[in-house]
């Protein structure tokens, strides 16, 4: 292996040590995570591009191919988590606005509980705004 594919190996081989090492548990590491497994997915396409040269070995871009399919089965284990966090938040909020309908107060009108219900109601629309833009589907 040369110089430039054993420092792009080591270079994913730190990044997937990273990424499985710890164990990320609030949406924000997750999404640095999902970041970091981009960048390392971003790597190793361009250390495969740059492996297609006239003296490289079918061996080293067998190599380079590895890596990226490497790289990439962890971009896609990081961004599962990035769209679990916001399923979550999603199901929370339309927990949260279910309880805060049941647990009106039964002899209170509809305009006493509205406010309550209304922010809950406005947590569920963000959730499912955060959801819809990580889709790209608006």
């Amino acid at each position: 292996m040369t110089t430039p594919f054993r420092g792009a190996a080591a270079t994913l081989a730190l990044g997937a040590a990273l990424l499985t090492g710890a164990c990320s548990d609030t949406p924000e590491e997750n999404t640095a995570d999902a970041c970091t497994a981009l960048t390392e997915y971003e790597t190793a396409l361009t250390t495969l591009r740059d492996s297609l040269t006239a003296d490289a070995t079918v061996e080293q871009v067998r190599e380079a191919r590895d890596d990226v399919a490497s790289a990439a089965g962890e971009l896609d284990s990081a961004l599962g988590d990035v769209a679990q966090d916001r399923v979550d938040a999603l199901n929370q909020a339309w927990s949260d606005l279910d309880s805060a309908i049941t647990d009106a107060d039964s002899d209170a009108t509809l305009q006493e509980a509205a406010d309550t219900i209304r922010a809950q109601a406005q947590e569920v629309e963000s959730a499912r705004s955060d959801l819809g833009s990580a889709l790209e589907c608006g």
